[in-house]
């Protein structure tokens, strides 16, 4: 029985540790230091700042500063799925940020859709995003990034973080291999 046992258990770290060899621990750490470096700016966009906005009012929108890089809704889009994984995207920044949220509870409140497209697909933003965003001070020593685990096509990373350049907690990070590339699975902000 104990020669059973062993055997079995021998098997089990074999594949635990085989399921993790088509995706070598380096190429998963230098994949999360570009992540994160990338989630700073996407981050800023859909829970920070904002894009800039124009002086070309509609309503409670403006049109979006044309000169920073982003001209529509699919570029957004595209921008957050090169970093952050579809589930993530579709679950948290775009319902957030393109549709608003209506909660209820105790208290009935709703927020507004961030950006919307208006008229002939022109990009807006709304007015109070910059006052109402999320202060981002938390960066992290992409040196210091460790594989905790790495089953199939997700892996774990702890990182030390830090806020206004102090040193602060250990991060833990969620990584999902998809459409041939590692994505964040956790927010970074």
């Amino acid at each position: 029985m104990k020669k059973i046992i062993t055997v079995i258990l021998s098997v089990l770290t074999v594949l635990s540790l085989a399921s993790c060899s088509s995706h070598k621990k380096e190429d998963v750490i230098e994949a999360a230091k570009s992540l994160i470096e990338a989630s700073y700016e996407i981050n800023e966009i859909y829970f920070g700042r904002g894009l800039p906005a124009s002086d070309k009012y509609i309503g409670s929108y403006a049109e979006v500063d044309p000169t920073c890089g982003y001209s529509s809704i699919d570029e957004l889009k595209n921008a957050a799925l090169k970093v952050y994984s579809a589930g993530y995207c579709e679950d948290v920044l775009f319902i957030n940020a393109f549709e608003g949220r209506s909660i209820e509870g105790d208290t009935e409140s709703a927020s507004y859709a961030r950006y919307i497209a208006y008229g002939e697909n022109k990009l807006t933003v709304r007015l109070d995003a910059e006052e109402n965003g999320m202060v981002l001070n938390r960066t992290y020593d992409l040196s210091t990034i460790t594989v905790e685990k790495c089953v199939r096509d997700s892996a774990t990373i702890t990182v030390q973080s830090l806020v206004d350049g102090e040193t602060d907690e250990i991060i833990k990070l969620n990584l999902v291999f998809e459409n041939d590339a590692w994505r964040l699975d956790s927010p970074t902000y």
